[in-house]
């Protein structure tokens, strides 16, 4: 699970008393571990559900049933990759 803070979100440069540019370096940094990590994972024969932490906190968050329908079709699929992002994130994967 991602904790949304820590991954391509806007970044206010009082965000835990760093600057917006070590910030963005941070953020870019964690992204492209993960993407690498999903790919060694993957290149293994591991199945990998990205699921963020956002889509089941807060104010929008996703509806419980319709997450867990996806993790269950997702499941049955045989697919390799699915993510489950907060709805307003636009880099949802599936394959």
């Amino acid at each position: 699970m991602h904790q949304c803070r820590f991954f391509q979100f806007p970044v206010s440069s009082s965000t835990k008393g760093r600057g917006p540019q070590w910030w963005r370096e941070k953020l870019i940094g964690n992204r492209q571990r993960d993407l690498e990590n999903i790919e060694k994972c993957r290149e293994l024969g591991w199945r990998v559900l990205l699921l963020w932490e956002c889509a089941l906190k807060g104010t929008e968050k996703l509806p419980e049933l319709q997450v867990l329908q996806e993790i269950t079709q997702w499941l049955e699929s045989g697919s390799h990759y699915l993510e489950i992002p907060f709805p307003s994130h636009e880099n949802t994967q599936n394959s």
